[in-house]
């Protein structure tokens, strides 16, 4: 019996030994705190989401990483848009362009061919030029200036001036019959001067100028129109007109 115990405890320490031998990590049992939370949460925060513990502050570290890059990007994003705007705009202004001949203002220009009836009064009417200085030469009173006037504002100059020495109560009638041409420049294959033609758009004067270089924007275009200084930056659709006078340019691509 003695033996027995005797190899009984030398086994049990054997035993002891052996396990002493291995330096196995003690494992601590998680303790939970007043929050709810472990004293020692593990590294990787999905394994407190699959065991109900959501609210701890490993958890919401991915969740904020995606929302600051979300942040990080619309901001990328809006500094690529303004530069890119600076960058395709080609100094032009953005602006919505008149449609004068539908209105009924349209504007008269050196090149422009109408026909004036003095009512009553042939030899006072006929077809007349807007020369390059912008007037009109009319029989018995000479030259009147018509360059920028509209239709009925010529009306009314010739009028007032074929009053009293000539005519009691003249009433004339203006009408454009030849418009000024256009000018189309850049990436065209034939660049230069056409003549107006009704209900112009942007892509026959293209066609017309033969076609785009392989250089060409095919997106956008740049109108000056007759008596302005200031290009517009128009994108490029089958509706966008030219009216007489219009100087339009095709820009360049950049890519």
């Amino acid at each position: 019996m003695r033996g027995t115990k005797a190899d009984a405890g030398h086994g049990s320490s054997g035993s002891s030994g052996r396990s002493s031998g291995r330096d196995e990590p003690a494992t601590q049992p998680l303790t939970k705190l007043d929050g709810g939370f472990p004293a020692r949460p593990p590294r990787n925060p999905c394994w407190l989401r699959r065991h109900g513990v959501s609210g701890h502050p490993s958890c919401r570290e991915p969740s904020l990483r995606r929302l600051f890059s979300l942040i990080a990007i619309l901001t990328l994003c809006a500094g690529l848009a303004a530069c890119g705007g600076a960058l395709f705009g080609g100094g032009g202004r953005q602006a919505a362009l008149p449609d004068a001949l539908e209105r009924g203002d349209y504007r008269l220009g050196a090149g422009d061919e109408m026909r004036i009836v003095v009512f009553g009064q042939d030899q006072l009417s006929g077809e007349f030029v807007v020369d390059g200085s912008g007037a009109v030469s009319l029989p018995l009173v000479g030259e009147i200036p018509a360059s920028g006037q509209t239709l009925r504002e010529f009306e009314r100059t010739v009028e007032d001036r074929l009053r009293g020495d000539y005519l009691v109560d003249p009433r004339v009638s203006v009408q454009v019959i030849t418009f000024r041409p256009y000018y189309i420049l850049g990436e065209v294959n034939r660049p230069g001067q056409y003549p107006f033609a009704d209900a112009l758009t942007v892509l026959n004067a293209i066609a017309t100028a033969g076609g785009f270089t392989y250089r060409a924007d095919t997106g956008r275009v740049m109108i000056k129109r007759a008596g302005e200084d200031v290009e517009h930056a128009v994108r490029l659709t089958p509706g966008t007109r030219v009216y007489p006078g219009d100087t339009v340019r095709i820009p360049e691509r950049f890519f």
